[in-house]
């Protein structure tokens, strides 16, 4: 039928206190069409740039700025070689431009340069997407640093995948302790579909997509990483955090090492 997720939001001494304080839902693996319209066939656009769906949607450009790549992973510990044959690919120009949803009240940045690389597997230019209601203090210039070593961390994720990999839930840590004051709980990304635009697009030299990236915790990436990166998402998503980023939310925590055990009339032992 589906994935079963029983989420407890507080501190208990037994079952019946995590029973009251749990969030309990249902991720069913079965969607059934409720209604049809008549069919039409429309043809597919291409577009003459990947932020040209963005722009019809939202408007106007904000602001936009280029990503360094060598600068970037030297930045993250990475040792480059200008002589390498492989330099090329890193030397690709990769533009960053943002745009505001009013909507969801929330700042959309994407990638422009990433699909059209012959080099990797996965043509996908990267969005990442901030709530602005949480962080009115920081205007949207000043995440752009930031922005850069996720979209560079996003990159790696790319270029390594293989062929038959799928993307979404690929996930990659890196220190953030530079943008501690305004993202103190971030350690890790992983990526996710975008869901404003699910499907494959096109521009003149072929077919891309567009990935999410979301920002996520330690605790949350050892989830991903020892657990379920699809159940991870499915609880993100279920917190309203599947798509936008919350950079100062509380973590998401799942006892892997652990069993809780409740001492009464019926014994039992929940192991995660």
């Amino acid at each position: 039928i589906g994935n079963l997720y029983a989420i407890h939001n507080r501190q208990g001494f037994s079952i019946d206190d995590w029973y009251a304080g749990a969030d309990i839902f249902l991720d069913n693996s079965y969607r059934k069409v409720i209604d049809f319209s008549e069919q039409t066939w429309h043809n597919t656009p291409t577009y003459t740039s990947c932020i040209e769906p963005l722009e019809t949607a939202f408007g106007r450009i904000h602001a936009h700025t280029s990503l360094n790549l060598d600068k970037e992973l030297v930045k993250l510990g990475f040792e480059i070689d200008p002589e390498e044959p492989s330099h090329n690919i890193i030397k690709k120009p990769i533009k960053i431009y943002a745009f505001k949803n009013e909507a969801s009240n929330s700042y959309i940045f994407c990638t422009q340069g990433m699909a059209n690389n012959e080099s990797m597997n996965h043509h996908a230019e990267l969005v990442w997407q901030i709530n602005k209601e949480q962080h009115l203090d920081q205007t949207l210039e000043s995440y752009l640093t930031l922005v850069k070593q996720i979209f560079t961390l996003g990159w790696i994720l790319l270029i390594s995948a293989k062929k038959e990999a799928n993307l979404v839930g690929a996930s990659i840590t890196a220190d953030f302790s530079e943008y501690q004051r305004i993202a103190p709980n971030l350690s890790a990304i992983i990526l996710n579909e975008f869901s404003l635009y699910k499907r494959e697009a096109y521009m003149n030299d072929g077919a891309y997509r567009y990935l999410n990236v979301l920002t996520i915790t330690g605790s949350e990436y050892k989830i991903a990483k020892k657990i379920s990166a699809s159940a991870l998402l499915n609880v993100l998503s279920h917190k309203g955090i599947g798509q936008i980023n919350k950079l100062e939310r509380s973590s998401i925590n799942w006892n892997i090492e652990n069993e809780y055990k409740f001492e009464e009339k019926n014994s039992l032992t929940m192991s995660t």
